[in-house]
């Protein structure tokens, strides 16, 4: 049984911090408490409501307000078995957690050399010859300032203090979490999703997407897509899917590179349509193809060349218009063959490089994400035009999603069959 007073004292510090105000822990040194006024009737308490995964939003140094963010992407999991992991893109750090009455203790192993600057080696020849870089535990005390259930408010340790082994580190950073989204549908698809099951009509996007980084100082790349997605419903059950995509890429290397100065350059375009059936479902609908047709997207004209494929079917969920969706839109989630229109999809999870599903590995920091599902997402009637940005500063893409009259231009999308050099035109 729970005895009553951990209860009222563990009600009023979670009401004072899903308030807003601070909260302060006594250290009265005893077994009771534990250190730094840890307390496990009130750890208990809160770890079910502190479990989950909460991604850093903004990083504050109290003592250097101009200082900019030094974390590019942190993402805190407190498991509720008492393990967490936390993910900083290149690397991940492992261990158990505790939480407290107003805290929450990180219990730590640092290595060096990988989560902290090594120490200098020995310069005698017989110690170097048995050296070996070492291993540092640390407890970082997490002092909660604010809390809510989306909404996490700490001081922790200076990741920078660390990583340069100042151990205990001299200063600390106020980090706001908030609570990671789960499933395919993230924040980038708006704060609200309201599913609905949509009917017969037209659903097309325009998408646009760029990406351009410096791997090196010598080597730059630049990336491209573009395309016009048409889906049709008939209201007898019927169903099209016409699809015109182009592909670009840039790779320069400058005369200091390995292999020296070069230039390459890609230019793919497709056009491919499908055809089949719709039925409706929960908050969503089926599609199943069976029947496709390259560079073009009239089946009926004599030089389409349809042609029957295995039967498929792609699960689709309609979507409200909300904050950053302007229209209804259907999500369709990428399977089988029309894998192969990725380029053209989106990562809409909770991620940190959300947005052109192809364009997840950040080429700059090699930052490790979770690929989620490609969905292709789509504009009620008129369409969706959406734009993704990803220049060499950026560490997330930056997309936008407005209203669009789109409109399929297949010629844009045909590749020309150019004859060989010589040969007679």
């Amino acid at each position: 049984m729970i005895r009553p007073a951990p209860l009222l004292a563990v009600l009023a510090f979670a009401g004072a911090l899903a308030a807003g105000g601070p909260t302060s822990c006594a250290d009265h040194g005893d077994g009771a408490t534990g250190e730094s006024g840890y307390d496990r009737g009130v750890g208990a308490m809160l770890r079910p409501h502190l479990a989950g995964t909460w991604v850093l939003e903004e990083q504050v140094f109290p003592d250097r307000p101009h200082q900019r963010r030094w974390d590019r992407l942190r993402e805190l999991t407190l498991n509720a078995d008492g393990t967490f992991v936390l993910d900083l893109g290149h690397l991940e750090r492992q261990g158990r957690w505790e939480p407290g009455a107003g805290t929450v203790r990180l219990h730590e192993t640092l290595r060096e050399g990988v989560d902290m600057v090594s120490s200098p080696p020995p310069t005698d020849p017989a110690k170097l010859a048995a050296w070996r870089p070492g291993e540092v535990r640390h407890v970082n005390v997490l002092t909660m300032l604010r809390w809510s259930p989306g909404r996490l408010v700490v001081l922790e340790d200076d990741p920078q203090e660390v990583f340069g082994h100042h151990l205990p580190p001299k200063g600390k950073v106020r980090n706001t979490y908030r609570r990671k989204v789960a499933g395919d549908f993230g924040p980038m698809l708006g704060a609200r999703l309201a599913r609905f099951t949509p009917g017969a009509g037209r659903f097309a996007a325009a998408v646009a997407y760029s990406r351009h980084k410096l791997p090196t100082m010598e080597i730059s790349t630049a990336e491209g897509v573009s395309g016009a997605i048409v889906l049709t419903l008939g209201t007898g059950g019927e169903a099209t899917l016409c699809v015109g995509l182009r592909e670009t890429s840039t790779f320069s290397a400058s005369e200091y590179a390995p292999g020296g100065a070069r230039r390459d350059a890609r230019d793919i375009r497709r056009l491919q349509a499908w055809s089949g059936r719709w039925t409706a479902g929960d908050d969503g609908l089926d599609l199943t193809f069976d029947s496709a047709v390259w560079n073009t997207c009239d089946f009926a004209s004599p030089e389409s060349r349809a042609h029957a494929v295995t039967p498929f079917t792609v699960a689709c969920a309609g979507l409200r218009a909300n904050d950053r969706l302007p229209v209804d839109a259907l999500a369709c989630r990428l399977d089988g063959p029309l894998r192969q229109l990725d380029p053209l999809a989106l990562n809409p999870a909770d991620s940190h490089r959300a947005g052109p599903y192809t364009f997840q590995l950040e080429p700059m920091g090699h930052l490790r994400v979770e690929p989620g599902v490609p969905w292709l997402v789509l504009g009620a009637d008129r369409g969706l035009r959406i734009v993704s940005a990803d220049d060499r500063d950026a560490g997330s893409p930056r997309v936008t999603f407005t209203r669009e009259d789109v409109q399929m231009l297949e010629n844009e999308y045909v590749m020309k069959r150019e004859p060989p050099a010589g040969a007679p035109r």
